[in-house]
């Protein structure tokens, strides 16, 4: 699966999505490419660091993450991962829009 994805300033995982979906971290893995903007992520085991963009990345999963920055959008593709079982598109809130289809577990 190929997708897109943007998040606004103050975007946060652990509070925009973790928050209504329950899970401390995200159980997902992600291979991808920033586009623009910068973002943090954490990793379980305590390792931090940064993505900006003409970065490519890989996450394994046990993860949070946030926009760093007051201004711009953190936008990224990505060729594996975004599938969220058992979370929708609202879940999701405001700041997250995707061009692909969300594959959920029933």
């Amino acid at each position: 699966m190929i997708g897109r994805a943007t998040y606004d300033p103050g975007w946060k995982w652990s509070v925009d999505v973790g928050g209504s979906a329950g899970p401390k971290n995200c159980t997902v893995e992600h291979v991808g490419l920033v586009i623009s903007g910068k973002a943090v992520v954490a990793m379980e085991d305590g390792r931090i660091f940064e993505m900006k963009a003409g970065d490519l990345f890989y996450i394994a999963p046990g993860h949070d993450s946030w926009v760093v920055g007051e201004s711009g959008t953190f936008l990224f593709i990505s060729w594996a991962g975004q599938t969220m079982p058992n979370i929708t598109w609202a879940d999701l809130g405001r700041s997250w829009t995707a061009t692909q289809a969300l594959n959920r577990a029933r």
